[in-house]
């Protein structure tokens, strides 16, 4: 995640690293612009998730969860669609958060 291999762009302009985790808007920033202001460990959201995990997002933010989760990206979907409305400009769009267009 602080280097990412790849990257995805919707339709809306979010860079994404997975889907609703966004390093940027390309429809308001440069690409370059964008990478160069990059810096992750800095970062509320993709700080934690470097460190530990969803797991540590979790513990960051002091957010409640459940005992069990399907896998690792069902807990870090839940705990940024917890995050959202904190993090909105990183945990976008609203679509990928079940929220109306």
């Amino acid at each position: 995640m602080d280097d990412p291999g790849r990257v995805h762009v919707d339709p809306a302009g979010n860079l994404h690293i997975c889907q609703g985790l966004s390093m940027g808007n390309l429809s308001r920033d440069s690409l370059v612009d964008i990478l160069e202001r990059f810096q992750p460990t800095r970062d509320p959201v993709f700080g934690p998730l470097l460190m530990g995990g969803p797991a540590e997002l979790v513990e960051r933010h002091g957010l409640p969860h459940r005992a069990e989760y399907a896998d690792a990206c069902h807990l870090c979907y839940e705990a940024r669609a917890a995050l959202r409305e904190r993090f909105p400009d990183v945990l976008c769009p609203g679509g990928m958060y079940g929220e109306e267009r």
